[in-house]
């Protein structure tokens, strides 16, 4: 299996974080007066950029749904609740497994060796494509 290339969709799971839309409607620092407000040409900018969050919002939610129906977790999120996990580790079991099998909602499980986990079993769990990545962990239980 060859996995070079890999992408994620993460335009499928939009960044809904309370941030995200001040972002939007107010990219850079905000210091003091904020830039939108200093002359009549930044505020009207500035409303135009709010006349475009309902579009936003409808295709942040129709992506949402999208990724929804197929299973799409970001990669990124995976990683980030479990800092210790390098990208790389996934790739590497996927593309060498030591047992793979299907689980229940076709999805695969992966499963790999990792010496960088002190020898440890890392587990992968992908879509029914087996390259999109779910889910990973370390599985104290895996035996051979």
């Amino acid at each position: 299996m060859r996995l070079e290339g890999l992408q994620f969709n993460e335009h499928l799971i939009p960044d809904l974080k309370p941030d995200s839309l001040f972002r939007v409607v107010a990219p850079g620092e905000v210091t003091g007066i904020p830039d939108w407000f200093r002359t009549v040409y930044y505020y009207n900018n500035y409303l135009k950029r709010l006349q475009r969050i309902p579009v936003w919002i409808d295709t942040a939610a129709a992506n949402m749904r999208k990724g929804m129906t197929q299973g799409v977790l970001a990669s990124r999120e995976v990683l980030r609740k479990r800092p210790y996990l390098k990208k790389e580790w996934c790739i590497r079991v996927l593309e060498e497994p030591l047992r793979r099998e299907l689980q229940e909602g076709n999805r695969y499980r992966f499963w790999g060796k990792i010496e960088e986990l002190e020898g440890r079993a890392l587990r992968v769990i992908t879509l029914e494509d087996q390259i999109t990545i779910h889910n990973a962990f370390p599985d104290r239980g895996f035996k051979l």
